[in-house]
């Protein structure tokens, strides 16, 4: 029973945590491009300008969302 227990306690405390998304290389051309859109379509990015470590999920959702 105590095995179970902790079995179970693991699966459920494993359901639990969030992997880190992989993020865009610093120099990457793609800042460039979101910058240019950010300016283009004048909707303000949820990024701070000055950050440059996006993740690439959250680049291409706000720039998904921002260009319809």
């Amino acid at each position: 029973m105590k095995k179970f227990t902790l079995s179970l306690s693991i699966i459920i405390i494993s359901l639990h945590l969030y992997a880190q998304g992989t993020h865009l290389p610093l120099g990457n051309e793609a800042y460039h491009i979101l910058d240019r859109l950010e300016i283009k379509s004048g909707v303000p990015s949820p990024f701070h300008s000055s950050l440059k470590y996006y993740t690439r999920g959250a680049a291409t959702a706000t720039r998904l969302c921002s260009t319809r």
